[in-house]
């Protein structure tokens, strides 16, 4: 969880430095999206977009400007497919496919990682309790999301429900002026690192 949550900090607190980068590293990263835009549509299997990491794959959907709803992973053979809910300028929902390398093709300090970052954002959408994004001890990963969201940071609760510990971030969307609830489980009865025995609420 350790590396996931390295690259997570990146993710939450790199990225909105943008503007403030250096013209070459700006424009690495832009030829990095247009290499991934090109690759594909992103509207279904066949034509997915194609990244190098799962990672690169927050980094279009920043630059598309589609508010992340939730994830869903399918693997397939040396691939996984990594299927992204997200709210269109339509306001309707809208699903975009990236085709990212398999863990286990990936060096072995980068598999863990990659295995973690997947599984926190497929772990929920951070509705309720009941569907909280599980963060572990990642704290930082719940910036990104909120990001990721196309949210604001508000007010941050700690909550204990039955002996599971939950973040609850009231944050603000900028382009409606509306605050909504986002969950996050942290973890059981002990500690507020996730272990694995945290039954969720409702449970």
């Amino acid at each position: 969880m350790r590396a996931a949550c390295l690259i997570l900090v990146a993710l939450a607190f790199a990225l909105p430095a943008r503007a403030q980068a250096p013209d070459a590293a700006q424009a690495a990263r832009d030829a990095a999206i247009a290499r991934v835009l090109a690759s594909g549509d992103g509207r279904g299997p066949a034509t997915a977009y194609v990244v190098p990491r799962v990672i690169e794959a927050h980094s279009v959907i920043l630059h598309l400007r589609t508010p992340f709803l939730r994830q869903r992973s399918v693997e397939e053979n040396a691939t996984v497919l990594d299927i992204w809910t997200v709210r269109g300028t339509d306001g309707a929902e809208h699903e975009i496919h990236f085709r990212v390398p398999a863990p286990d093709t990936l060096p072995p300090e980068q598999r863990e990682a990659e295995r973690n970052i997947r599984r926190i954002l497929t772990s929920g959408d951070g509705l309720t309790p009941e569907t909280a994004f599980v963060v572990g001890g990642a704290i930082p990963a719940e910036y990104a999301i909120l990001r990721l969201m196309g949210l604001q940071r508000g007010v941050q609760g700690l909550i204990d429900r039955a002996g599971c510990y939950y973040d609850v971030q009231r944050a603000r969307d900028p382009s409606t002026g509306e605050t909504r609830e986002v969950w996050f489980r942290l973890g059981g009865s002990g500690g507020l690192a996730y272990t694995g025995r945290c039954a969720p609420a409702g449970n």
